[in-house]
């Protein structure tokens, strides 16, 4: 009877791997069977960590081809569609520096409203660096013609840009300003103003975008800038 059982659980044993599956779920073949063993057995989570990786280079992928046929074709509405489906219908979305190009392609279309919401949707989820958003921001404002809106972003860009280093790269600032300062008239000593705002958090290691918020609307409040 022993036998018997040992036998047939042989036998069953040799059927079951009969069916064992070549690839993950998600398509990809397994390399060898030590790797196959690991993911069917999930040992150390490493089902899950495979699978999440799949995934994300999947839809990696698809941005990669989407953003290479626009070179291409120049197909704004084709690469927004893609672009959208990855980073932000999939769930999770696609995991990559690249989220920022959607809110460019959105400004490229004159898709202003989409943009704003999008950056606002990456910068509530801080899914990029809160720099790199804001800059974005900015550059959504002044293709508005809000121009004392872009300074702030500017500025809240700058802010955080400074907080890695703790080093304020002024010169930087001002020549990205420079275009809003000529639309608003605004002189030298405004410019270097705005500068000490920045200088003075950064000093402090005081990186609140709340507080440098108050300083540059009473700022505008003071010069009558709307």
């Amino acid at each position: 009877m022993g036998i018997f059982d040992f036998l047939l659980g042989k036998k069953e044993s040799k059927s079951s791997e009969g069916i064992k599956s070549n690839t993950t779920k998600n398509g990809v073949p397994f390399t060898n069977e030590v790797e196959r063993e690991l993911y069917e057995n999930n040992t150390f989570g490493y089902r899950d960590r495979k699978d999440n990786l799949d995934y994300q280079n999947a839809l990696l992928s698809r941005v990669n081809k989407a953003q290479a046929k626009y070179k291409q074709d120049g197909d704004l509405e084709a690469v927004i569609k893609e672009l959208e489906y990855a980073f932000i219908e999939s769930n999770p979305p696609c995991s990559t520096s690249q989220n920022l190009d959607l809110a460019d392609y959105y400004i490229k279309a004159g898709q202003y409203d989409k943009a704003w919401g999008y950056l606002n949707h990456l910068y509530r989820y801080q899914q990029a660096p809160i720099n790199k958003i804001r800059f974005a921001q900015a550059k959504v404002l002044k293709k508005e013609k809000k121009w004392s809106y872009a300074i702030e972003m500017y500025m809240l860009g700058y802010l955080a840009k400074s907080e890695w280093n703790n080093t304020f790269q002024k010169e930087m600032f001002v020549k990205d300003i420079k275009s809003c300062v000529n639309k608003l008239n605004w002189d030298e000593d405004k410019v270097e103003y705005l500068c000490y705002l920045i200088e003075i958090q950064v000093k402090q290691r005081d990186y609140s975008e709340s507080r440098l918020t108050e300083s540059y609307r009473k700022f505008c409040s003071d010069n009558y800038v709307e």
